[in-house]
C-alpha cells in the first residue's frame, strides 16, 4: 500500500515518512524497492532495518549518497555462517557485511541480496518482526 498527496514542492522520503504494512517477504521486497527508489531520487538518506526480537541484534543500513551510490551495511549478525553471506554478495571486514552499488543500479540487486540474508541466514519469520526508520545522512535536498 503507497500514499499518495498532492504537494505544492517537491518533499523528501525523510519528511514523507515510511509506510510498511507487509505481512510477506515478497510484499516487503516491493516497499523495499520504492524506499531505495525514492532514496536514490533524494539522495543522502539513511535507511535502517532492525530486527525486533529480543534474539535479533542485527541492524541493516542502507545508505544512499550524495550521487546516488547505495552501500548497504549487515551488523550485528554474529550467528550467521560468514561464507554463505560472502557467496551471496557480501564482503565481510571489521565484524560487519558490506555491499555496495555504483549509480545507475538495478534496486532488484540490493533488495534481493537483503531480503535473502532476512529469510535464509538471519531467520526472520516475517517483516512485522523487522523496524524500519529513515534519516538524513547528509545535507538537505531542497532548501
Amino acid at each position: 500500500m503507497v500514499a499518495l498527496k498532492l504537494a505544492g514542492e517537491p518533499m523528501d522520503l525523510v519528511d514523507d515518512g515510511l509506510w510498511h504494512n507487509s505481512k510477506r517477504f515478497d510484499e516487503m521486497s516491493t516497499e523495499l524497492a520504492g524506499d531505495l527508489g525514492r532514496m536514490i531520487i533524494d539522495h543522502d538518506c539513511l535507511l535502517i532495518v532492525e530486527g525486533t526480537g529480543v534474539e535479533d541484534s542485527f541492524r541493516i543500513a542502507f545508505e544512499v549518497d550524495s550521487v546516488g551510490n547505495l552501500s548497504v551495511q549487515l551488523s550485528g549478525a554474529n550467528e550467521v555462517d560468514t561464507s554463505a553471506l560472502i557467496e551471496l554478495g557480501w564482503t565481510e571486514g571489521d565484524g560487519a557485511y558490506r555491499a555496495q552499488w555504483d549509480d545507475p543500479l538495478s534496486i532488484s540487486g540490493p533488495v534481493w541480496l537483503v531480503v535473502n540474508a532476512l529469510v535464509e541466514h538471519l531467520h526472520v519469520p516475517s517483516p512485522t518482526e523487522l523496524r524500519f526508520s529513515i534519516e538524513r545522512s547528509g545535507p538537505v535536498a531542497y532548501v
